[in-house]
């Protein structure tokens, strides 16, 4: 099986893609960012994990990507 897709199969498959996305929260001391400037793409037939300690950005990102919450830019 060949693993490397041209540019149209990798535009066809393209099921999700993050560019410059940030999130910041207000807090007592000031602003409190929780994603800062992250990338990615999901292609069809792929498998992602979301790895990272507590309160690092997960749940924010997967809400995010759902709509259910808006990003501060990106």
């Amino acid at each position: 099986m060949n693993n490397v897709m041209n540019e149209n199969e990798t535009k066809n498959n393209l099921l999700l893609e993050v560019y410059d996305l940030h999130k910041d929260y207000d807090a007592p001391g000031g602003r409190l960012p929780i994603l800062k400037g992250l990338q990615m793409k999901m292609h069809a037939g792929e498998m992602m994990f979301i790895l990272g300690r507590c309160v690092s950005g997960k749940s924010t990102l997967l809400n995010m990507v759902a709509g259910l919450d808006t990003p501060t830019s990106g």
